[in-house]
């Protein structure tokens, strides 16, 4: 289904993919649901998101379906051992997550390095002062 209202005009390539793909997914429900998302937020996501984007639009789900008499969605069986998992810190975004953080402790050694420097050099003239 295709229902965009937005260009892909001046979208980078992988912004146009996910564009498409959200307009494509299978069902129309889940095109709705995400096309509009893309639609609205696609050129300010920020690249981390179209990552969690890109991951999201992998996860099938096949029962997924808008619910007239309801006027709600219907959607298939919660696995909640990976849910619980991904609560617990064991999920993909987690090992991500602390993958960055530790690349950003790594990063910034020399920060922390010039600063104890600096204050050793301070704490000396200090005490040669006195």
């Amino acid at each position: 289904m295709t229902g965009t209202t937005r260009s892909s005009h001046g979208l980078d390539d992988r912004r146009k993919r996910l564009l498409f793909r959200c307009w494509h997914r299978g069902t129309r429900e889940m095109d709705l649901i995400l096309g509009r998302f893309a639609d609205a937020e696609i050129a300010t996501l920020p690249d981390e998101e179209g990552a969690e984007l890109e991951r999201l639009i992998k996860v099938p789900d096949p029962d997924l379906q808008w619910n007239e008499e309801r006027g709600h969605y219907d959607f298939g069986a919660i696995d909640w051992d990976e849910f619980w998992n991904v609560i617990k810190g064991n999920g993909p975004c987690n090992r991500d997550r602390l993958r960055t953080r530790v690349k950003a402790w790594e990063d910034g050694a020399w920060v922390r390095e010039a600063a104890m420097a600096h204050a050793n050099k301070q704490a000396a003239r200090a005490a040669k002062a006195a």
